[in-house]
């Protein structure tokens, strides 16, 4: 069921849809959504009104934009949401992290670091290269489109942290970056958005 109502204004019936992307539940009511909806007003041909609603979430979504000329995403461009992908990030600690994506046809890797002796700050941005040294973070982007393998064997770019955090006491990570990661030769750059907040933990009572 869809229904929008909005200043004292209604439909007679709605046509529409509506996508989940994240949901979670207490044992009384709702406690975190992403979900998106189009909505047409008593014909299905009307005009569409669309929306998003984020309840105590971030939009769990990587997106990509490959230009022409990068190795890596061959022009193309993505959007993993996890309504229809596997978004996870490994590490625990702001001194490292791995993010995987593994949508339809393809899969993606990116590990980034802080530079040497240093831990990662929100609200800056990094000089990369695909190794950390003193005065550059690691960013190393890699992926497997079909059965084409991509990565870069050295890569330059730049890596802004918008925040990156570990939540306690659950440990549960989240994460708002975007990056731009140019393969040596190459014509053209990947820019990527991260928007990540790792799913809760469900329990079973016995």
């Amino acid at each position: 069921m869809l229904d929008v109502k909005a200043n004292g204004k209604s439909c007679t019936t709605v046509f529409g849809n509506f996508t989940i992307n994240q949901i979670a539940f207490t044992e009384e009511s709702l406690s975190m959504v992403d979900l998106t909806f189009t909505a047409h007003c008593d014909a299905p041909t009307a005009p569409a009104l669309e929306g998003t609603i984020h309840l105590n979430q971030l939009p769990m979504s990587y997106r990509q934009v490959s230009e022409a000329g990068d190795p890596l995403g061959g022009g193309v461009s993505t959007t993993h949401l996890y309504s229809t992908s596997i978004i996870y990030m490994y590490g625990m600690f702001s001194d490292y992290k791995l993010l995987k994506i593994s949508g339809p046809g393809e899969e993606w890797s990116i590990a980034f670091s802080p530079p040497e002796g240093q831990q990662f700050t929100a609200g800056q941005t990094y000089q990369t290269r695909d190794t950390a040294d003193s005065t550059h973070a690691r960013l190393s982007v890699s992926g497997e489109v079909g059965t084409q393998k991509r990565s870069c064997a050295k890569s330059s770019g730049t890596l802004t942290i918008d925040s990156l955090e570990n939540t306690p006491p659950s440990g549960r990570s989240t994460a708002r970056i975007s990056f731009v990661q140019r393969c040596a030769g190459a014509t053209g750059s990947l820019r990527g958005t991260l928007e990540y907040a790792e799913p809760p933990i469900w329990e079973l009572e016995e």
